[in-house]
């Protein structure tokens, strides 16, 4: 399976276009206590991926990478991470099959 990695940096949000059952990582700078989010729901804190989304995606706490595992359309939106001090985002498209 081709993988897609992308890492956030900075303050402008970054933005990535991937295809339907592409496996995606997701980079977070900053501390080892990174917390994710997509769009106002809440992925992982405090390094557990929560149940809602466990099954298809998982957390490397000592990189702080997101692997979202064979992406489908349902999860695009904005991505949030980072501890108390600092947040990133990125927005993330997956087309589907129509796209292409």
């Amino acid at each position: 399976m081709d993988k897609r990695y992308c890492s956030l940096t900075g303050e402008t949000p970054s933005s990535l276009v991937v295809d339907d059952g592409q496996d995606v990582q997701l980079w977070c700078p900053g501390n080892s206590d990174n917390r994710w989010w997509k769009d106002d729901k809440r992925v992982v804190f405090h390094g557990v991926v929560q149940p809602t989304y466990e099954d298809r995606m998982s957390f490397n706490d000592s990189t702080g990478v997101l692997t979202i595992n064979e992406a489908n359309v349902d999860d695009s939106g904005v991505y949030w991470c980072g501890g108390f001090d600092e947040l990133y985002q990125i927005h993330l498209v997956v087309r589907g099959k129509s796209w292409r």
